[in-house]
């Protein structure tokens, strides 16, 4: 640090968030592709676990940066997934938003009062406007008639029609009413804080708890009246979608209800994309096209209308799992299947469904999950990626060391095996879809495979992914569980992990050990640290014309008197 250049900025808040697909591939150096990781002279393979770009292995320099150890800091590599996986992390919560959304609709069950409740909520915490959230709550209270309330707890009573809906929005204009004027209020009085306090924290926790809650209550969608199936996990793997009851069933028909697959309606939204993107192209190169071909058969598309497609929309929706997956959709819902029998849901599928979710319910899912808070700045909408897993990042060699214990041995890495787990996954993955789709010729020994081994390839590498994850979520459990290699989360956590192994001091007095027992003199939010450490803990401090006076004053104090100096540089 140079004393002599005073830092003109400082750190006004720091945020978390997950990484995605385009920062893996930019802090990626090399893409691995093979499962395969030494030659049979011992000499690591190009595009292995230990390619040459990853850093130095034994008395090679590092292909990247050309250092060797410990000059060279490595460097992390990726595996590229052709498909999809959950993050076993956030499973629970992917469950969650499946069962809370409507397979009608695509938006939440919970009454638009509710939804709307919770919002404005949410609003007001991020403005530091604790207080205010009673009066909210007051205002619903004193304002709303028993329709309105009945509209707000989503019970299956509540009355629709024209009437049922002024109530409902003018309960909304209300609300809002009063969450701008309490913004505006706290802006002129100087209370609006969007720093996060121990107040506004507890505050935030209590109404997304009382929202996660209360999302997933009751079948029938309080939006489109649809009753809406029930799901289950299996382990960290699956998810299953549970038939409906025989009268819910003739219910839904009866009501002209059809749930349509998510799947099916991407592809309807990324075929209208390409067309309306066709014409710009058409249109900015002075190019006047007829109408003809595919472009008549746009009013077909207009099927999915309520699927979001709307015109203003310039990205293209891609679906997670390729065009194999959308065509194995597309033929599922052509066949019948058993109606009194559990269907499963790939992540591709399920990845749909939680697109269609966000795209309508974006307000909410963004207040709920920080995407405003983040950044000032002006962020690309929310998506369900960060619940999914496509690309994975590979520790650099130094962080996998290999163990040679021979002249001609090298044992590799523990962690390694869960790596290679997940390429053979990805392998067979790759080879069975150039079969289905014809580009490479079956090899006549083999029986043929179906869409049913790709899925099932599929649970495979869902289950290497969760091993390297979390070694609890690994297949296989029971006495052969302990010869798994531990996984992330292993390494992290309790007392053998590498925060409280490795970087948490052991010979020490335990004098500043932190303790429950509570002190008068200390808040809630300070820690006590003993006078042997204060007085060797020290920091540099520039001079300037505004703190002149106060570091001569430490000079004068010295080490041993608060707030002291010990040393003039």
């Amino acid at each position: 640090m140079n004393i002599s250049a005073p830092v003109s900025n400082q750190l006004t808040s720091v945020s978390f968030t997950h990484l995605t697909s385009t920062d893996i591939h930019a802090l990626s150096a090399r893409r691995i592709t093979s499962s395969t990781t030494l030659d049979t002279l011992l000499n690591p393979i190009p595009g292995g676990l230990y390619t040459p770009e990853l850093g130095q292995f034994g008395d090679n320099a590092c292909a990247t940066c050309g250092l060797k150890n410990p000059q060279c800091p490595g460097h992390c590599g990726h595996i590229e997934m052709p498909v999809p996986c959950y993050h076993p992390t956030f499973l629970d919560q992917v469950l969650r938003l499946v069962r809370a959304s409507c397979v009608y609709c695509y938006r939440l069950k919970m009454g638009r009062v509710a939804v709307h409740r919770f919002g404005a909520k949410l609003r007001l915490v991020e403005c530091g406007l604790v207080q205010e959230l009673r009066e909210l709550d007051e205002i619903t209270a004193s304002s709303a008639t028993t329709k309105d309330i009945a509209a707000e707890s989503g019970s299956e009573d509540e009355e629709s029609g024209e009437e049922g809906d002024a109530e409902a929005k003018g309960l909304i204009d209300q609300r809002e009413r009063f969450v701008k004027s309490a913004i505006a209020r706290a802006r002129k009085e100087d209370r609006l804080s969007t720093q996060k306090t121990e107040a506004t924290t507890n505050a935030r926790r209590a109404i997304i708890s009382e929202f996660m809650g209360s999302i997933t209550k009751g079948k029938k969608c309080n939006n489109c009246k649809g009753i809406n199936h029930s799901y289950r996990k299996d382990r960290f793997v699956k998810i299953f979608r549970k038939p409906l009851s025989e009268k819910d069933r003739y219910a839904m028909i009866q009501s002209g209800h059809k749930a349509k697959d998510p799947i099916i309606e991407l592809r309807k939204k990324q075929r209208a994309e390409r067309s309306r993107k066709r014409k710009r192209d058409e249109k900015d190169e002075g190019i006047v096209a007829d109408i003809v071909g595919e472009e008549e058969e746009e009013p077909e598309e207009e099927e999915g209308d309520d699927v979001n497609m709307d015109e203003e929309s310039e990205g293209e929706v891609e679906i997670a799992g390729g065009d194999m997956v959308a065509d194995a959709a597309g033929e599922a819902t052509k066949k019948k299947t058993a109606k009194d029998q559990e269907e499963y849901l790939n992540p591709s599928r399920i990845h749909a469904q939680l697109t269609a979710l966000f795209e309508r319910e974006q307000p909410i899912l963004s207040a709920v999950y920080g995407h405003n808070r983040q950044s000032n700045k002006a962020a690309a909408p929310l998506t369900p990626d960060m619940f999914f897993l496509k690309d994975i990042l590979v520790p650099p060699n130094r962080y996998r060391p290999e163990a040679r214990t021979g002249s001609n041995e090298i044992a590799e890495a523990q962690e390694n095996t869960l790596y290679k787990n997940i390429l053979t996954a990805c392998d067979t993955l790759n080879t069975i879809q150039r079969e289905l789709s014809g580009k490479e010729s079956r090899d006549s020994r083999y029986r043929v495979r179906t869409y049913g081994d790709f899925e099932t390839t599929w649970i495979t590498l869902q289950d290497a992914v969760n091993s390297l994850i979390d070694r609890d979520r690994n297949p296989v459990q029971g006495a052969a569980a302990k010869r798994n290699p531990e996984g992330i989360k292993q390494k992290l956590e309790k007392k053998e992990g590498m925060f409280r192994k490795y970087m948490m001091g052991k010979r020490v007095n335990f004098a500043a050990r932190t303790v429950i027992s509570p002190d008068p003199n200390i808040e809630t939010n300070e820690i006590g640290v003993p006078p042997v450490f204060a007085v060797k803990l020290t920091y540099p401090e520039p001079v300037t014309s505004w703190n002149v006076e106060e570091l001569q004053e430490a000079v004068r104090n010295g080490p041993f008197v608060w707030p002291g100096a010990v040393a003039i540089e």
